[in-house]
């Protein structure tokens, strides 16, 4: 079916997902190819397991996830280990319920996330994994034609994502030992 085949659905609630099933039915699902996926750092592991199961067994023609996981990184205490502020990015059984999921062409994982999983994600759903670190943010090149604010913001822009990239680090440290 075009109408599921050719669009993107957006997802940061499962239970959104659940209710738009129940509309088209397990057949129709079937035809769902992309999907992009927030997972807020206040969210609750067990929808998404039973999304990623679901998922798994009915959602046979999607090629497509770009995944992104949500962390309150405020202050360091959040990115302590076991803080609820850290989100569902460095959850074992999260990653391994995803894992189920075959079939793709092609996965994109960004925010935050554990050291090892685009690694596992790789062997494990046997397709290449694209992974952003944090909430890196796109810009253009520095060009010597550009005007100033132009400039501007591309440095402004570059200091966001050393920021950025510093941070994720940080939640990374002390992940090494999750292996799924």
């Amino acid at each position: 079916m075009i109408p599921y085949s050719q669009n993107i659905f957006k997802i940061s609630d499962p239970e959104e997902i659940f209710q738009f099933i129940a509309q088209i039915g397990f057949l129709n699902t079937k035809f769902i190819k992309t999907l992009h996926i927030w997972v807020p750092w206040m969210a609750t592991l067990s929808p998404w397991l039973q999304l990623f199961y679901v998922l798994s067994k009915e959602a046979t023609r999607l090629r497509s996830i770009k995944l992104g996981w949500g962390a309150n990184c405020d202050y360091l205490w959040h990115l302590e280990r076991g803080a609820m502020e850290r989100g569902l990015g460095d959850n074992l059984d999260f990653v391994r319920a995803l894992g189920m999921i075959q079939g793709l062409e092609k996965l994109i994982i960004k925010g935050y996330y554990a050291k090892n999983w685009p690694i596992y994600l790789e062997e494990r759903m046997g397709t290449p994994v694209r992974a952003i670190c944090g909430h890196y943010r796109e810009g253009r090149e520095l060009k010597g034609d550009m005007n100033d604010k132009e400039l501007e913001d591309q440095k402004f822009l570059c200091e966001m994502n050393e920021r950025e990239l510093k941070t994720f680090r940080s939640y990374q440290q002390g992940t090494e030992d999750l292996i799924p």
